[in-house]
């Protein structure tokens, strides 16, 4: 017998291979039916149990929730310009009400001030009383505060006065008051 005798044509072969691809073909061509369908069910399904109005009224609160946000973080904004200028503004001030605090301890008891002016960091102090020696004493710490207080400079007594009705003194000293 002779073994090298093919009874099968290469025909069929090919015939086979052409059914096989037609095969693979229906099937894909049946899945992307399927999947074209699920989605366009889902599709249904989502916009029939999710109203549109729904969608629009949640749209209308976000945006006008975010537009409050925005007001907000307008005022904030704001708000923080207007510290850091009122800081700044602070940071270049004199140092006037420490000093004067620092002067108002060193007081006597038995005198008054009648009187402060400060201009172009020129402090003019008026005190009233009835004894020098208060007078006296408030000059000597009035010194001894510019001695230790590096604001304070220039001391000058621009007048001493006695008013012989009312029995006291006025004492107005002048003091240039630096940073």
């Amino acid at each position: 017998m002779n073994n090298e005798i093919n009874l099968v044509s290469g025909k069929n072969l090919n015939l086979e291979k052409q059914v096989q691809r037609l095969k693979n073909f229906r099937i894909l061509a049946i899945v992307s039916l399927l999947v074209v369908a699920l989605i366009a069910v889902f599709f249904f399904v989502v916009t029939f149990f999710l109203p549109l109005q729904s969608v629009k009224n949640q749209q209308s609160q976000t945006l006008q929730g975010i537009s409050q946000l925005h007001a907000k973080l307008v005022e904030y904004d704001l708000v923080s310009d207007r510290l850091s200028a009122i800081s700044a503004i602070i940071a270049q001030r004199q140092p006037y009400p420490v000093v004067i605090h620092k002067i108002f301890d060193r007081l006597p008891s038995d005198l008054t001030v009648k009187e402060i002016n400060v201009e172009q960091n020129i402090l003019d102090i008026t005190a009233e009383g009835t004894s020098l020696l208060s007078m006296n004493k408030f000059i000597n710490n009035f010194k001894d505060l510019a001695d230790s207080n590096k604001n304070l400079s220039n001391i000058k007594v621009k007048s001493l006065q006695y008013d012989q009705s009312l029995l006291d003194y006025t004492l107005t000293l002048e003091v240039n008051i630096t940073n």
